[in-house]
């Protein structure tokens, strides 16, 4: 998200986590001077790239729930994960 960026990460970072806690685009357009869109872009990706490590990790998840259904042999187990969709 970093790569040929023009602007201080850490500033980028400040912005990312504003509004990650709601604190409206123009809110920081209008506080850094930053352009609109340079802003929605900045949110975008690495929320684009959170959103893909998550897929990823359910699908290895599920790999590792199959794996453990197949050597539970015939007991009853019962396999609960918190925070993941059902």
């Amino acid at each position: 998200m970093f790569y040929r960026l023009r602007t201080d990460p850490q500033l980028v970072m400040w912005v990312i986590v504003l509004v990650a806690h709601g604190c409206p685009l123009q809110a920081n357009v209008a506080a850094f001077g930053f352009d609109e869109l340079t802003v929605k872009d900045w949110v975008q990706k690495p929320g684009s790239h959170c959103q893909g490590v998550h897929q990823r990790d359910l699908e290895l998840l599920q790999i590792l729930a199959n794996q453990i259904r197949a050597v539970a042999l015939c007991r009853s187990l019962l396999l609960a994960v918190d925070g993941l969709p059902g």
